[in-house]
This record gives C-alpha cells, sequence and structure tokens, in this order.
C-alpha cells in the first residue's frame, strides 16, 4: 500500500513537470496540458483513497465501540455518584441525629442529677432504654471562666471594652455573605471602634484551608477549622465574622457547641435569598459554570443545603438594604452587650446610645429614708441653683456624677472638662470618685481608669453656719428654697471654694456683671461635695410638671414611637423659622444616613436664666404651638431641660450635649454661637491671661516635656508651680462678645467623650424674601436675604408688629415695619407678643422655681392675693365680720383666753424650716404680711435652714 501510494505520486511529479514545460514554450498546447493533469488527478483521487476508505472504516468502527464503553461506565460513575451522596446525606442526617441524642442524654442525666426524690430518679432511668454513662466535658467550669488563655474572660472584656463574638453567616453561594461581612467590618471598626475580622474564603483558601476541596468530607474539615479559629479569636475579645456556606446543619451546630461550651457569644446568620436570586447575581461566576457543566455539586441545586432551624439573625437580602442588615446585626450585638461588654442590655440600646461611665453606670436610686427620717439629719439650705443640680445629679442627667463634686472631681473638671471613672473595678478601687479627695495618694492606678466628660463644675456652696452645723456628720438632708427636704447627701466633704480659680477656669476671665458669676460670688465661702439620694420625685407645682419628664421616662418615651435614632435640639429662646430649619434639614440628613423614623427632641432649658431672657411658661407655651401648627413634626418630643443656664460659651456647650446623650440622643443640632454672651461694660474685668507659675495647668507641662525625652517617672511633691496672688487685678475691654461665635460647636465637634454621639452642626442662616424661608445664604443673592437677629425679633413682639404683606418692603432693614411671612406661626408671634408688651406681669414662670402655699393659721380669717413665692403675694388679715384690718395695730398683743404674760399673739415672717422671706408691710394700708422683695426678686434666707420662727408681735415693733 504504501509501495504503490510511492509510485503513483512519482508519476504524477513527472507528468506535472512535464505539463508545465509544455506550457511554457508551447502556449498553444495549454488547455491540452490541463486535461492531462485534470484526468491525471481524478485517477489518483478514486484510486489512493479508497485505501484510506478501508482503514477509516476501521477506526470509526472502533471509535463507535469505545463510545459505548465509555457511555456505559460514565452512566455507572453517576450512579455511584448518586448513591455516595445519598450515602454522605445520610450520614449528616445521622451525625445530626447522634448530636441530638447526645444532647437529650446530656440533659436527661442533668435531670437526673438534680432529682432530690429518689422515687424520681427511678422513674427516669426507667424512662432511659440503654443509659449511657455522661462523658467527660471538653471544657471545664474553669475554662468557661478564664478561657484557653487562663485570662479571666470578663475582665478581659471589660479591660477592652467589648466581648468577643463569633456571627456564623450561613447561606447560598451570591446570597451577600461577603458583602454584609466586609459592611459590618467596616462600620463596627470605624463608627464603633471595636476589634472586627472577617474569616471567608479569601482569606482562608490560601493558607488555613489550602489543602481542602469541594468534598462532603472536606467541607466538613473546613467548617471545623474556621469554627475553631473563630471560638480562639472571640476568647481573645475579637468580633469574628465568618461568612462561610456551611451547608450541614451538623456541621454548624458542632461549631455553636464549642462556643456555648467556653461561653462565648455565637450568632448564627442566616442570609436567607432564594436560590433563583442567588442565581441571577452570581459575583463569582459558580451558578454559570454548573449550568456549562464545568463544575457539579453546587449547594442549593445538585448539593443539598440545610436551613437553620433557629438562627439567631435572619437576613432576607433580596428585600433589605445593605445598611438595613447591618444594622439589624448591630442590634443583635449591642442587645447581647457584645459592643459594652456588659450584660442584661437594656431593651433601649443601640437605638439610644449608652451613658457616660457606660451600661455599667447604675441610674441613681430613690433613697431608703423616708422623708420623716431624714428630717432628723441636719440640713444644708439650697438655692434655686442647687436644687437643680440636684434634679440633674439625681435623676442621671449628669451620669456618671452621683453627686455634689469633690474636690478632686472638681479639679479634674476644671483642668481637663472631664473626669475619671472605673465603672468595671479594673483598678480595685471603682469607686474612687466617691471617696474623700486624698492628697495623699498618689498612687497611679487612677490613670487606667477611663475619662469621660465633665466640662461644668457641679458644686453646693455653703456658708460658714452650715458648715459648723454638718461637720463630723455622716449624712445630711438638703432641703429646697419651701423647706421641702428633697435629698440626703452621704459621707460629706468639705472644701475651701476658690471661686476666682473656678471662676476664671470655667469662664477664661472675670466680669463682675456676668449673670452667673454673680449668682456664685453670692455663695458662702466652702463646697459641700458627696453622693445624693433623691427622697421624691422633684416636682415644682408651677403648672409646668407634665413636661419635666426624667432620662428614664425619655428613653421609655422614645422608644414606644419606634424611633430608630433621637436627634435633640436645645434651646432657651422662642423658636422661630431659622430653628425650625435646623431641626427639619437635621431630620432630613438623618433620612439620607438610611434611618427610617428619627425622632427630634426638643429640649427648652428649664433652670435658672438671666432676668432678660424670655420667661420659661412662655417658651413651653411658644413651643407647643410651633408643634401643633407643623412647624415642627407632629411626632416631636418636648421635654424640660432642668439644668441652669451657665452663660459660658463652648465649655457650657459640652455640658449640653453630654446631659442629652445620657439620655440616649444620637446625634445633637449645635448652631452658631451657643451658650454665648455679651461682655458687661464694667471696668474691674480679669482676664485669665498667660499663665507663668500656672500651678497645676503648668505642672503638666513640666511632666509632658520630660515625657517627650523619654523619662517614664516623674518626681512631684506639694504645691508644683504654685504662687501667691498679687492685688492687683489684670484688665479686659469691657463690651463686646464673650466668646467667639463660632468657637462652640469647633470646640464640641472635636471634643472628647462624645462616645457614640455625632454633631450635627450648622452655620447661621438667614431670611429668604424670595421664598419666605429660612436658609443658608446664597453669596451669589446677598441682595435677596434678610438677617433677624434675637434683638430684632424683640423689638418687633415689643411694638406689635403685623406679619408682613406678601411682598417684603424694600426698606424692611431701616424701618422694620412688619415681621416676615413664615418667620414664626401666627399663634406663636402672638405669645411674643403677649409677653414682650408686658414683660413685668408676675404671671410669668421665669425659671423652674419650686412653688408652694404659704402657712396660714387655720383659726383665723385671711384674704390671699397674688402668688406665694412671686413679688405680687399679699396676705390680708380679716376680722370675724370679714373686715381687713392690721395686724399691727388691730390684733392684740396677749390671745383671749391666754395667760397674760405667759402666751402672745405673733406674725410669722419667715416659719421655721422655710425660707420665703416676707414680713409685715408698714407702708401699706392694712399693714398686710407680703413678699420682700429685692430688684423685683423674691428674698429668701439664705444663711441656712431657719431653726426658729421669725416675726413680729403686735401693738409693737418687736
Amino acid at each position: 500500500m504504501v509501495r504503490t501510494n510511492q509510485q503513483g505520486n512519482s508519476k504524477m511529479n513527472h507528468i506535472v513537470r512535464r505539463a508545465k514545460i509544455v506550457a511554457t514554450n508551447r502556449p498553444k498546447m495549454i488547455l491540452f496540458g490541463a486535461l492531462i493533469v485534470g484526468g491525471l488527478l481524478f485517477h489518483l483521487a478514486t484510486r489512493v483513497p479508497s485505501a484510506h476508505r478501508l482503514e477509516l472504516e476501521k477506526l470509526r468502527a472502533q471509535v463507535s465501540s469505545h463510545r459505548s464503553v465509555l457511555a456505559s461506565k460514565d452512566a455507572m460513575l453517576r450512579e455511584k455518584e448518586n448513591k455516595i451522596q445519598m450515602l454522605e446525606d445520610k450520614l449528616h442526617e445521622a451525625e445530626a441525629k447522634l448530636y441530638e441524642a447526645k444532647a437529650a442524654r446530656e440533659d436527661l442525666q442533668k435531670k437526673l442529677d438534680q432529682a432530690s426524690v429518689r422515687q424520681i430518679r427511678t422513674k427516669v432511668v426507667q424512662d432511659v432504654p440503654t443509659p449511657m454513662p455522661t462523658p467527660q466535658p471538653v471544657y471545664t467550669p474553669d475554662d468557661r471562666k478564664f478561657g484557653s488563655s487562663g485570662i479571666d474572660l470578663v475582665k478581659r472584656y471589660h479591660s477592652i471594652g467589648q466581648k468577643g463574638a463569633t456571627l456564623w453567616m450561613t447561606g447560598f453561594s451570591g446570597s451577600g455573605k461577603s458583602t454584609i461581612g466586609k459592611r459590618l467590618e467596616e462600620v463596627l471598626i470605624a463608627d464603633y471602634r471595636k476589634h472586627t475580622y472577617r474569616l471567608d474564603g479569601d482569606n482562608l483558601r490560601n493558607g488555613l484551608n489550602s489543602g481542602l476541596t469541594m468534598t462532603p468530607g472536606d467541607r466538613k474539615e473546613n467548617v471545623r477549622r474556621v469554627g475553631e479559629v473563630s471560638a480562639l479569636f472571640a476568647e481573645a475579645g475579637v468580633i469574628t465574622v465568618a461568612s462561610l456556606i456551611s451547608p450541614y446543619r451538623a456541621d454548624r451546630d458542632r461549631v455553636r457547641d464549642l462556643h456555648v461550651k467556653k461561653g462565648l457569644p455565637f450568632f448564627e446568620v442566616f442570609v436567607d435569598v432564594p436560590i433563583d436570586e442567588a442565581k441571577s447575581r452570581d459575583p463569582k461566576g459558580v451558578y454559570a459554570k454548573w449550568k456549562s457543566g464545568e463544575i457539579k455539586g453546587l449547594t442549593g441545586l445538585d448539593a443539598p443545603y440545610e436551613k437553620p432551624n433557629n438562627p439567631e439573625i435572619v437576613l432576607r437580602s433580596d428585600k433589605m438594604s445593605l445598611d438595613e442588615e447591618v444594622r439589624e446585626i448591630i442590634k443583635a450585638l449591642a442587645q447581647a452587650g457584645v459592643l459594652t461588654a456588659t450584660e442584661n442590655t437594656p431593651k433601649w440600646y443601640p437605638t439610644l446610645i449608652p451613658p457616660d461611665g457606660g451600661m455599667a453606670w447604675e441610674a441613681p436610686k430613690m433613697s431608703t429614708y423616708s422623708i420623716a427620717a431624714a428630717n432628723d439629719f441636719p440640713k444644708v439650705l439650697l438655692s434655686d441653683i442647687d436644687l437643680q443640680w440636684v434634679q440633674c445629679i439625681g435623676e442621671g442627667w449628669a451620669a456618671p456624677l452621683k453627686g455634689f463634686m469633690r474636690e478632686g472631681v472638681l479639679l479634674q473638671t476644671l483642668h481637663y472638662n472631664s473626669m475619671l471613672v472605673d465603672p468595671f473595678d479594673l483598678t480595685g478601687d471603682a469607686n474612687f470618685a466617691q471617696k474623700q479627695t486624698d492628697y495623699d495618694d498618689y498612687s497611679t492606678k487612677l490613670q487606667l481608669g477611663d475619662r469621660v466628660d465633665m466640662s461644668v463644675p457641679i458644686i453646693l456652696p455653703i456658708t460658714a453656719a452650715s458648715k459648723e452645723m454638718i461637720e463630723g456628720k455622716k449624712t445630711i438632708t438638703l432641703v429646697a428654697p419651701t423647706g421641702k427636704s428633697v435629698a440626703v447627701l452621704t459621707d460629706p466633704e468639705i472644701y475651701d471654694y476658690r471661686k476666682e480659680e473656678v471662676i476664671c477656669r470655667l469662664f477664661g476671665g472675670i466680669d463682675p456683671d456676668h449673670p452667673y458669676i454673680k449668682e456664685m460670688m453670692k455663695g458662702g465661702p466652702y463646697l459641700l461635695g458627696g453622693e445624693i439620694e433623691l427622697l421624691d420625685r422633684i416636682k415644682y407645682n408651677d403648672g409646668l410638671d407634665e413636661f419635666r419628664l426624667t432620662p428614664a421616662e425619655l428613653r421609655e418615651r422614645f422608644v414606644a414611637a419606634g424611633a430608630d435614632a433621637v436627634y435633640a435640639f436645645q434651646t432657651r429662646n422662642p423658636t422661630h423659622a431659622g430653628h425650625a430649619y435646623l431641626m427639619q434639614d437635621a431630620g432630613r440628613q438623618l433620612n439620607k444616613m438610611g434611618f427610617k423614623k428619627p425622632l427630634l427632641w426638643l429640649t427648652p432649658l428649664g433652670g435658672w436664666t438671666k432676668s432678660d431672657d424670655m420667661p420659661l411658661d412662655v417658651r413651653i407655651n411658644q413651643h407647643k404651638v410651633i408643634i401643633d401648627e407643623g412647624m415642627l413634626p407632629k411626632d416631636t418630643v418636648m421635654a424640660i431641660w432642668p439644668s441652669p443656664m451657665i452663660y459660658a460659651g463652648p465649655t457650657e456647650v459640652q455640658w449640653h450635649c453630654k446631659s442629652r446623650r445620657n439620655v440616649g440622643a444620637r446625634f445633637f443640632i449645635t448652631g452658631r454661637d451657643p451658650a454665648g454672651i455679651k461682655r458687661s461694660k464694667a471696668k474691674n474685668q480679669m482676664n485669665s491671661g498667660p499663665m507663668i507659675y500656672a500651678g497645676p495647668t503648668e505642672v503638666q507641662w513640666h511632666c509632658k516635656s520630660r515625657r517627650n525625652v523619654g523619662a517614664r517617672f516623674f518626681i512631684t511633691g506639694r504645691d508644683p508651680a504654685g504662687i501667691k496672688r498679687s492685688k492687683a487685678p489684670g484688665q479686659m475691654t469691657p463690651g463686646g462678645d464673650f466668646y467667639d461665635g463660632n468657637h462652640g460647636r469647633y470646640v464640641l465637634q472635636t471634643s472628647p467623650g462624645l462616645g457614640e454621639m455625632k454633631i450635627l452642626s450648622f452655620a447661621k442662616v438667614v431670611y429668604d424674601t424670595k421664598d419666605n424661608t429660612m436658609k443658608p445664604p446664597d453669596k451669589s443673592r446677598k441682595s435677596d436675604f434678610l438677617s433677624i437677629s434675637g434683638s430684632t425679633m424683640r423689638a418687633l413682639a415689643k411694638k406689635g408688629a403685623p406679619p408682613c404683606a406678601d411682598v417684603i418692603p424694600s426698606n424692611w432693614e431701616e424701618t422694620k415695619p412688619c415681621v416676615p411671612n413664615g418667620f414664626m406661626v401666627k399663634r406663636g408671634w402672638e405669645l411674643m407678643i403677649e409677653y414682650y408688651q408686658n414683660p413685668k406681669d408676675q404671671k410669668w414662670i421665669g425659671y423652674s422655681r419650686m412653688m408652694s402655699e404659704p402657712l396660714i393659721a387655720p383659726s383665723g380669717h385671711f384674704e390671699k392675693k397674688g402668688i406665694f413665692g412671686k413679688p405680687s403675694f399679699t396676705l390680708y388679715f380679716k376680722d370675724a365680720q370679714g373686715e381687713t384690718i392690721s395686724p399691727w395695730h388691730d390684733l392684740a398683743l396677749y390671745p383671749s383666753g391666754g395667760e397674760e404674760g405667759r402666751t402672745v399673739n405673733m406674725m410669722v415672717e419667715i416659719p421655721m424650716g422655710r425660707m420665703e422671706k416676707l414680713e409685715v408691710n408698714k407702708e401699706t394700708e392694712h399693714n398686710p404680711i407680703m413678699q420682700d422683695v429685692k430688684n423685683n426678686q423674691p428674698r429668701y434666707y439664705r444663711y441656712g435652714v431657719p431653726f426658729f420662727n421669725y416675726g413680729m408681735l403686735p401693738q409693737t415693733w418687736e
């Protein structure tokens, strides 16, 4: 066959050569030559391939035979694979049942061990067909407590501020496990500052699990390895996010059991999505490969997936946004105390944020003393401001402060705007803030505590007389100006009130006409520190108590409203469109962040304010109208904040923010110039100035500079960097702003101790005449905007300015004939006019001041006018016929039937235990008893709680 082909090929080549020669030399013979070549080619094509065809047919027959054999073997292989898969499924099912049986056996054994009656034990044993001995646990109770490293787990978690935990994310490929895990890891690290690590195929397949395949056995080993690593990470305090398909329930249950036995939090997170949705996503192309036949055994298609029976978290990733999924997981972690390292996490967390001092901080409790028992203790008189601070402390607004500041806490506040706390007793001295200040204790263990924000001094000044009365006593009763016992103070600490130091550090200078500084200067020369407990809820009886909600009540209100975030706004002014813009825009910002139901908390300041501020009751009524008429959201929660106003600018605004954080607000709105005030025109103002020989402040610099060189220890003695005061006052330019208007919000945004709270900061807003709204100014059309200051608003209200017409007058800035439309709702503006046209009316309630009824003898006849505790209060005496008489001239010195010389009538002007200073007025007709007044303000007896009745005798002036 080969020889024949060679002969044929040689002959063909010879003929072709001859044909080419002929074609070249004899063009006429081209057609003839072509015919000859074609004939030869046809001859070869019919003769040579016939031999090949026979061989080809044989080969085809062999291939067909081989294909039949392969098809038969493939069918057998598929049958075996199906049997193996069925066996694997049965094996996992058997393992799951075995696991459940072991759990049931252990449960039965526990019941046997706990049974106290032998008959019951016998019956239980009989119910078990083949009792088996209880296997030894893998982890002992000590392992649960101390973990593999031997460190107490609780102490470890408290030290790092979080618990370790495992989030086991299971679901189909393409369900979103890795996407959710990556976003969750980012949020926990960036927003919550929690140590978190994610385990999934990306960081496991090339290392720990590099030798594993997709066989059922390797899948099981994959889950086991990741489960062990996750448990070790969780034990170390890491929040571990394990993203694995992990299709078999028994494998996942073994991981859960591992965590349970080690006492570690475990969350099975089922990322539930229909298989068709997962196929449409196919981020890794596995479903496409399965469809083309490149891979087999894909979970959910030709391999089983066993859904969790009782997962801790279920995420429908086809119906939830990524942010919603992450918030759902964080909510579960927060509720389990993972984010705070605590147990018994309240139901309001994480919708509301923890107070300063963390979840371990215990809110103040009511005293166990009755008021009757407290009245037997030595008493200290409170001013209106003192009483407001008592409320702030006793209700939890000032957490973690539990009483009036001891000197050590005051020093921390003045120098650091913060205080040290140790809620988990990591220093072994958890209550050091509640102990007497010890200047001989130089232990550095206090530095291991946590610093929390505390920017303003919350102090209780007392007189020398009060100091003498309470020295050496262990329990003291605090008494309101009305004479009511409101709280007890324990383990008192008395120390000097260095007013100039406190004032300079709080305000940055001394202005003797600054309203709060004037109040501070009225205080006694000593300060009283110690922890307090309220004897009863503080009520002011002024008709506004319904708006005074405690932090606990506010949290309940927020939760009941279904809020997913609370944003707070403080005001001591009437609300106008500018304020409304800040609050409305803040709500819009939160919606953009993904919050579905942010709740506005309007918190008007209720404590002491300067005399020309708008009264509390006017503000409350105006806020109600603003809410009712839709200028603010209908679900706005309005509640009075009990603190006094200090007018301390950037330092005070940190306190404003802190106290709202202590209630749970996650966001705080701040605008321009919070807590600002003008300087007075007093000439004897003192600036704190640059400090040389600056005592505690300078010694921190001394220490810091040595630390920068590398010194580990620094020696200090008594009175470092101290110096005697001179008698020359420094000078400070009178007038102008006490603080720069931009400093407050800047300091607030950069202040330490904000925790989980976020600041929503706004610049100044102005009135747009084009659409009658308040908004940030547009520099491209400055002429369209009006700046309506507080003084302008007050002037408009005082003259009763009506609303403007549709078009604002072009000369409005010069004439101000009307109030621009939309600046304030109609009824709210009417309230403004009513007050500013009658500011001296005695009906107004300036701030929270406890009201009471006067003590009037039941046997007499009297006519009462005005309000007790107000300058208008007047009490007239009547005779039996109802005629007005003079207690000075018309009452007898000796009562009828009394023993002359031993019993006398007396008009009591200051009753025992009461502070209202009344007097028989000698200039008014009929000499009624009237409220003593100075500068149109009621006067009080401030030297201490009166232990006597003070008054005069009729017919005399004694």
